[in-house]
């Protein structure tokens, strides 16, 4: 299964995703490392004029707090924006020159490094290119970690995002790759507190770094004008929105927001997302009267519906998996201004302003006390605290912190392949 909210593949904006069996996936995979070792050969010989252009982008920063690769991960295009592109943006501004790399078949580039804002480059080119730069630290997840033999970073920053169990691939390969990860990653990260207790044994020094939110786009997206067309109707008659933007899976708990729906007819319930894995026609939620569903949406006009929600909510079932979840519209609802309304994820609980409900009663009077807390002064000071406390541009100062210090490796002390 995906994750909630950080899963590499597929990308969510080309359509609803059909679950395929191993085999498939094995062999998918398969192709896929064909076509890039072919590609990587086609373009052996513009290996040496690239690595001079990364020389040339390096030396243009030469005060750079670091030189960071994010390995292949989720498309820089995809419609729901998740951690890596937070991160690496985050990280950017923070000083750092970054390099994000995109697989051969990505289409949103042609072949080489093209700047998308200052310090930040995708990087359509060969692994190889970035062989043995003495300054480089590559951001790795789990499943990507295969390209580190190629590259021999200097520093690896292994990022923990998700319980192993939400990937499709084997286990046995993952659970192989996430070991060896603990045991030689200079740094580790960790995206949610249950994911960190799961490591400290072997890493004692886990960094905790939840998702967080970059409030000034979200302010600036998210602002009242005239509301969208597909929800003029319910801002005309007055109604409360409740709304929802993300996947909608396995993850989300359609019985509660079922009942949640009946109990309380005068809301409108507002799902924004692509329904991931069928799970969403198969529950019929969308055929519930006061319950709107819109589709997968680019992240710009997404905050032009969140503007107009009155609360914002996260009902997600509750299992290790969904307990090890940073879910980053929690913090785009309170950076704007929206209470919110979530199933007692461990995650989010530690989060005092969340309103929390299990069952579809308890729910139901969560969102009424929400929607009474809009106008509470204290309430919306508290939501103002949470949000300064969690923005990308503190987690990327943590993690360069973090970095400060690290030992550089040697060459033949690589030992992760």
């Amino acid at each position: 299964m995906p994750s909630p909210e950080s899963h590499p593949s597929p990308d969510l904006s080309r359509g609803p995703i059909v679950p395929r069996s191993a085999a498939v996936r094995l062999m998918r995979r398969g192709l896929g490392r064909a076509y890039e070792l072919a590609w990587g050969m086609w373009h052996a010989r513009r290996v040496p004029g690239w690595r001079r252009e990364l020389d040339r982008i390096c030396g243009e920063v030469p005060d750079a707090s670091a030189t960071l690769l994010f390995l292949p991960s989720v498309p820089w295009t995809t419609l729901l924006a998740q951690r890596p592109q937070h991160m690496a943006r985050a990280l950017a501004r923070a000083g750092a020159v970054v390099f994000y790399m995109v697989l051969p078949h990505d289409v949103e580039c042609a072949a080489g490094f093209h700047m998308i804002e200052p310090r930040l480059y995708l990087a359509k080119v060969p692994p190889s290119v970035f062989a043995g730069r003495r300054d480089l630290v590559a951001f790795v997840l789990t499943y990507n970690s295969r390209y580190l033999a190629a590259i021999r970073p200097q520093r690896v920053v292994y990022d923990i995002i998700d319980d192993l169990r939400v990937f499709p691939d084997p286990t046995a390969g993952l659970a192989r790759a996430h070991r060896r990860l603990l045991e030689w990653a200079d740094l580790v990260l960790a995206s949610a507190l249950p994911l960190a207790e799961q490591v400290r044994g072997i890493r004692p020094d886990v960094h905790l770094i939840p998702n967080a939110v970059d409030a000034d786009y979200v302010r600036e997206h998210a602002r009242r004008g005239t509301p969208p067309e597909e929800i003029a109707d319910l801002v005309r008659e007055g109604r409360p929105i409740i709304g929802y933007h993300g996947a909608l899976a396995a993850w989300v708990d359609y019985a509660l927001l079922a009942q949640g729906a009946r109990l309380r007819p005068e809301y409108a319930f507002v799902l924004i997302g692509p329904d991931y894995d069928g799970s969403l026609g198969k529950a019929g939620l969308h055929r519930t009267s006061n319950v709107r569903w819109l589709g997968a949406r680019p992240r710009a006009e997404v905050m032009r519906f969140l503007a107009w929600y009155d609360l914002g909510m996260l009902p997600f079932v509750l299992n290790p998996i969904t307990h090890a979840v940073s879910p980053l519209k929690l913090f785009e609802y309170l950076a704007a201004g929206k209470p919110v309304v979530s199933t007692p994820l461990a995650e989010v609980s530690r989060y005092p302003v969340v309103l929390l409900a299990q069952d579809p009663e308890a729910f139901a009077l969560a969102l009424d006390h929400g929607l009474a807390l809009r106008d509470d002064a204290v309430y919306k000071e508290a939501i103002e605290q949470t949000v300064r406390d969690n923005t990308w541009n503190a987690r990327a100062k943590e993690v360069l912190t973090a970095l400060d210090g690290l030992t550089f490796r040697t060459a033949d002390s690589w030992r992760l392949a």
